[in-house]
């Protein structure tokens, strides 16, 4: 019995290493101050928990690359503090930053231009999925520590780069 035991107890330890190291929580975040923009962004709209918005990336990328407008970075804007609204009823933005919004765009895609301004920005090269419990952290205390404010919705721009290596900034425009 005390085999088996240790068996199962040293798999399910190689299993939560194995998950760890292919996730990237390791890695370090970056944060800096910078003026980015502007943006030309092609999107659709989604409503409920952010952490399923990729559906509604992935289908304005499919587009994009189609219409051979290319799609590099992807991106999502974040409108609504998760910590105050209910996580049905979260708002954001999905898709595509773009060299050029083109003339027509398909049922339901919408495009804006955000213009050049200054963010804190945050790096990070471990998964997406971590952001919330790595970056948003520290994002949070630089903000503090500098008394800067938010002025408008955070952008998560991602780097796809290969299927494992993906790099993403979050960008918190800030007054």
């Amino acid at each position: 019995m005390r085999p088996i035991l240790l068996t199962i107890f040293l798999l399910f330890v190689g299993f939560i290493v194995s998950l760890f190291i292919r996730s990237g929580a390791w890695k370090s975040v970056t944060v800096t101050e910078s003026d980015l923009g502007p943006y030309a962004m092609i999107y659709k709209e989604y409503s409920g928990p952010y952490h399923k918005i990729l559906a509604t990336i992935q289908e304005v990328e499919t587009w994009a690359k189609t219409e051979s407008l290319g799609c590099s970075q992807s991106f999502g804007e974040y409108l609504d503090d998760p910590n105050v609204v209910e996580h049905e009823r979260l708002r954001s933005r999905g898709g595509c930053l773009v060299a050029q919004i083109p003339a027509s765009l398909p049922s339901g895609f919408l495009s804006q231009i955000i213009p050049r301004r200054h963010y804190v920005v945050g790096e990070f090269s471990g998964s997406p999925a971590l952001g919330p419990l790595k970056v948003y952290g520290k994002m949070t205390n630089y903000l503090e520590a500098n008394r800067l404010k938010i002025a408008a919705p955070v952008i998560e721009i991602y780097n796809v780069k290969s299927e494992t290596d993906v790099v993403t900034q979050y960008l918190f425009p800030v007054e």
